[in-house]
């Protein structure tokens, strides 16, 4: 699989996107987001490849809410 580009409405404080390629035992950062007191969507492009990921986020600030989140990812290799 290859991951190309996570999109949010969010609002709040700021958040931070990890994800992970080992079932969790370690976490890369994808994005950090300082976001407004408005809902807003929020698009970061990363490209990376995998057979799994897993995700985390965390979120801080009065008032932080994740409205809505999507991934852009194709299947790719020989499994395919």
């Amino acid at each position: 699989m290859r991951m190309d580009s996570f999109s949010i409405f969010a609002k709040g404080g700021s958040l931070v996107v990890e994800y992970s390629l080992d079932k969790g035992v370690t976490w890369l950062t994808y994005a950090t987001i300082a976001l407004t007191a408005a809902l807003v969507k929020y698009e970061v492009y990363k490209q990376f490849v995998s057979r799994q990921v897993s995700w985390r986020f965390s979120g801080s600030g009065s008032g932080f809410a994740i409205d809505w989140f999507g991934f852009t990812f194709l299947i790719e290799g020989e499994d395919r």
